[in-house]
């Protein structure tokens, strides 16, 4: 099928949600660009943990095996107090026994040049910041910083928690009064981290690293701080929920030198590591300035999903506290659950038929993204150094094995893929979860097929 027999795809935003999606409409023969406000992609060290929640599709693109070999098991998250003595653990051995996938840890740098390599480079443009977006009845069209036009009959906005793509969107949206008014709301937030990631650490020190799992190992600080290691962050719960819009900030405050006097503030939080009298401060030490940065980990999921010709994907429509690690997997089956919508839709689709899709992706997305939402909270509770920190953390090591048992069950059953490429056989003891995006579209797939072989299906 000819690339103008397919309706043209602009991403926006050339993150992990961003890439896999381009990578899913390369393999479905979908025309499509990619458009980066950075110079070049060079995503911070946090860690990355992922499993059965990708499997599926990592397998059918080809990636799973490279995934494997470069990422670690992890099997445990240990929470430890400020004398190294661990007050907390949640296991994920069961989890991989019932899905037959271990948890692979790797950081997100890694992850992010893997899928880039799978992209072909001239379909990606970075130096490309949105400065207006032109949506008609049969076009949309967006306007970069340096005068360059990108047309195309869908517009999908990857680009993070401060989407332009959705900020346009919901300008338009409002001046009809058609937007909600909690989407008119700011982000809040708070947390606000330290994220950093060390240079090649000495294995006699560091004997940790040269285990062939890696253990999430964080720390509960004193003043609600906590951190983890190796690609580490700390993390600093603020008081109350705050908003860039609605609290007094200035740029400075988020700049290197903001970094630097946050390192100040975290160096003496004990490190569960090395030879056991290290703190976050001889982490920051090895790990190169162009590697650390202080970010705000805003917080919310948005009602309003897409308008027109536009869709929102991964953090820019719901951005979820990072304690819960389910951002990249979130964005991911977001992008999983999009492809499958977007590959059988007519060369030129209609208003009605990107509503219709939309809707469908909208539909089955949302209720796995407010579990994650709630996994993400609860896991931010046991890291904090409060009454109700101390409360999740008691009930967590008192829980009954039938509730962890259920929960590792539930847990594990979102496990999507594309219905465009060759399935995958489930591997798992607890079922998949239905996947309307897959049972839909192949139905749909099907009946072209049967259509175009003279074949009359049953």
């Amino acid at each position: 099928m000819s690339n103008s027999s397919r309706p043209k795809v602009i991403i926006v935003g050339a993150g992990i949600g961003g890439l896999t999606l381009g990578i899913l409409l390369e393999k479905a023969g979908v025309p499509f660009e990619i458009v980066e406000r950075s110079a070049s992609t060079t995503p911070m060290g946090s860690s990355i943990a992922l499993g059965c929640n990708v499997r599926n599709v990592f397998e059918q693109i080809g990636l799973w095996e490279e995934f494997v070999k470069v990422g670690k098991p992890t099997f445990v998250m240990n929470i430890s107090d400020q004398q190294r003595q661990q007050i907390c653990q949640i296991d994920f051995h069961a989890q991989g026994e019932l899905s037959s996938t271990d948890m692979y840890a790797l950081s997100r740098p890694v992850l992010h040049e893997m899928l880039l390599r799978r992209v072909p480079a001239e379909r990606l443009h970075y130096g490309k910041k949105v400065t207006s977006i032109v949506q008609g009845s049969s076009v949309v069209a967006i306007h970069t910083s340096d005068n360059s036009i990108y047309e195309g009959d869908i517009l999908v906005g990857a680009d993070g928690a401060n989407s332009i793509v959705r900020q346009s969107m919901y300008e338009k949206l409002h001046k009809e009064g058609k937007l909600p008014c909690s989407d008119n709301e700011p982000l809040s937030f708070k947390t606000i981290a330290l994220i950093g990631q060390t240079s090649p650490l000495n294995k006699e020190q560091f004997p940790e690293i040269l285990r062939e799992d890696s253990p999430f190992e964080c720390t509960v600080g004193e003043n609600n701080y906590g951190a983890d290691t190796i690609c580490w962050q700390a993390f600093l719960t603020l008081n109350k929920t705050a908003s860039k819009a609605h609290d007094s900030f200035r740029n400075s405050e988020w700049g290197p030198e903001a970094a630097e006097q946050m390192c100040k503030d975290v160096k003496d939080i004990p490190f569960k590591g090395g030879n056991g009298n290290l703190t976050i401060g001889d982490l920051i030490e090895r790990s190169p300035k162009d590697r650390l940065t202080k970010v705000v980990f805003e917080e919310k999921i948005f009602s309003t999903w897409y308008f027109g010709r536009t869709v929102l994907l991964g953090d820019s429509k719901s951005k979820l506290h990072p304690a819960g690690g389910m951002g990249a997997a979130t964005a991911i089956q977001d992008a999983v659950t999009l492809a499958n919508w977007i590959n059988i839709l007519p060369p030129k689709p209609s208003d009605e038929d990107l509503d219709m899709v939309f809707d469908e992706y909208r539909k089955e997305r949302l209720p796995v993204i407010i579990d994650r939402s709630r996994i993400s909270q609860a896991n931010a509770t046991l890291l904090n150094n409060n009454f109700q920190g101390r409360v999740a953390r008691f009930f967590m090591n008192n829980l009954p094995t039938w509730i962890l048992d259920k929960t590792a069950y539930d847990n594990v059953r979102s496990r999507p893929q594309v219905s465009f490429l060759p399935l995958v056989d489930d591997r798992g003891k607890a079922p998949a979860a239905p996947q309307a995006s897959l049972d839909k579209t192949l139905k749909i797939l099907k009946k072209r097929e049967a259509k175009a072989s003279g074949t009359i299906l049953v």
